[in-house]
């Protein structure tokens, strides 16, 4: 959660990031692939399975969950900057959520929650999603459109399956 770093800056009063704050940023957005899913190992997918020792499935899974907080990162970072850049990799992990979202009805929701993608299906659901917050935080950064319509169907979709 890279933006925490930017955010201790603003509390002390420095105004450029040192090495440790651009290294974890570079790390966190090297996840990131032209698919404009985030792709890790699935250990925090998998545990226990991880931790008793198994090789547990795929090398890399698209995880929505750090998708959804790299979305995040990047909005508060367009607010701050508006550098052009971070507002496109922005659009392409909101278009790459959007793309993973069942629809019905006008609600859209995440079968699999904040949980592992690969090959086309969930791998492993996580619950509770974490799709919404990120959503709106992109959408206050840019006012894209297309992104308030898309937190609104997600939030009825939450509200339809709570």
């Amino acid at each position: 959660m890279d933006w925490e770093y930017r955010n201790m800056r603003e509390i002390i009063g420095i105004k450029e990031p040192g090495a440790v704050e651009n290294g974890l940023h570079a790390r966190v957005l090297g996840y990131l692939k032209d698919d404009g899913l985030a792709w890790v190992p699935p250990g925090h997918y998998m545990e226990g399975e991880v931790y008793s020792g198994k090789k547990v499935g795929p090398e890399k899974v698209a995880s929505t969950w750090a998708t959804c907080k790299i979305l995040r990162s990047l909005s508060e970072e367009y607010k701050r900057t508006h550098r052009e850049q971070d507002r496109q990799i922005a659009r392409r992990n909101f278009e790459a959520l959007r793309r993973l979202a069942d629809w019905d009805t006008g609600r859209a929701y995440y079968t699999g929650g904040s949980g592992a993608w690969l090959d086309g299906k969930w791998v492993k659901s996580q619950m509770p999603t974490a799709a919404l917050e990120p959503i709106v935080c992109y959408w206050e950064a840019t006012r894209d459109p297309e992104a308030l319509v898309f937190a609104r169907a997600v939030a009825e979709g939450l509200l339809a399956d709570s």
